[in-house]
């Protein structure tokens, strides 16, 4: 009998994710225990049943006929009390989201407002997908601050336009696995073991073992592979080129390094480096109407800050 999870790590180990690792573990190691703590569990529970529906409002904010859509948290399929009671992103919602700003005459123009360090593979295919169909609808922007790590930046990639701020990090191309050894002891001294059935060892890849080593890393480089592949999509880039650019050395193999955004420049993972205000002047001077009467930088910035707020 396994023990409950007691982090976020835990909870989510033995899922394919890509993300940076480092940026997250501050985030990850938050106690499931204390999540709901003080919060509507019957609410969580009949979103976790799929009884109740997470209401759109808080997804986004639409200034000007320009939509933001802050990108925020360690990014999961569909985890909606983490989207409700931490304001983290679900691809669900992503996905929702962005229909319905596609489907909005009164939108001319989509931001992803980011801040990610990446989150988990599953569900991930869906929301980049909606990305790149809404960028044929209307122009879809990306800005970047400060961390678009892994699939956060795999969402972006698929951006018509991808700015980053001075002091952002970018990158993180690729795959990895948080894997849980069978077998050990747990915190309570009860000794956990699972076994499957004869033809059914890749249900449970024993980490511990060259096979179950071989059949992660066969799970994780498919998804690496669509990765890059989308990637290579949504900037222009070849494969050999994206592969390149992910390595800090050059050499494909060492892939996965995180840069500067002056760097990341360089390398074609984004278009430009500009200030979260300069971003937002340009893009509302493109698509917004001019205001009835002019407003100073710190009521524009203080519009933004509540746009971009969960």
């Amino acid at each position: 009998m396994s023990e409950q999870p007691d982090t976020l790590a835990t909870a989510l180990a033995g899922q394919a994710a890509a993300l940076s690792v480092s940026h997250a573990t501050a985030m990850l190691s938050a106690p499931v225990s204390g999540l709901y703590v003080a919060h509507d569990v019957a609410a969580v529970n009949r979103v976790a049943a799929g009884l109740e529906s997470v209401s759109v409002e808080g997804r986004f904010a639409v200034l000007r006929h320009v939509a933001i859509v802050p990108v925020r948290g360690v990014l999961t399929a569909n985890s909606f009390a983490l989207e409700r009671w931490l304001g983290w992103t679900t691809y669900q919602g992503l996905i929702e989201t962005l229909a319905e700003l596609s489907a909005d005459e009164d939108v001319d123009a989509i931001v992803l407002d980011i801040d990610s360090p990446g989150g988990m593979v599953l569900g991930l295919q869906g929301a980049v997908r909606a990305i790149a169909a809404a960028n044929k609808v209307k122009p879809v922007h990306a800005l970047i601050d400060p961390l678009c790590a892994s699939a956060a930046y795999h969402l972006a990639s698929q951006a018509g336009d991808v700015s980053a701020a001075a002091g952002a990090e970018i990158g993180s191309i690729g795959t990895v696995q948080m894997t849980l050894s069978y077998g050990e002891e747990s915190s309570s001294g009860i000794r956990v073991h699972q076994f499957v059935s004869s033809h059914a060892a890749g249900k449970r890849p024993d980490p511990m073992t060259e096979a179950g080593q071989r059949e992660i890393r066969r799970n994780l480089d498919v998804a690496e592979a669509q990765f890059h592949a989308d990637i290579a999509s949504g900037r222009g880039m070849t494969l050999e080129d994206v592969r390149a650019a992910s390595s800090g050395t050059g050499d494909p193999a060492d892939g996965g390094a995180l840069f500067s955004a002056a760097d990341a420049a360089a390398r074609n993972l984004i278009d430009q480096m500009e200030s979260r205000a300069d971003f937002y002047d340009r893009v509302f001077a493109d698509y917004a109407p001019p205001p009835a009467r002019r407003t100073g930088a710190i009521a524009r910035a203080a519009e933004i800050a509540a746009a971009t707020a969960y």
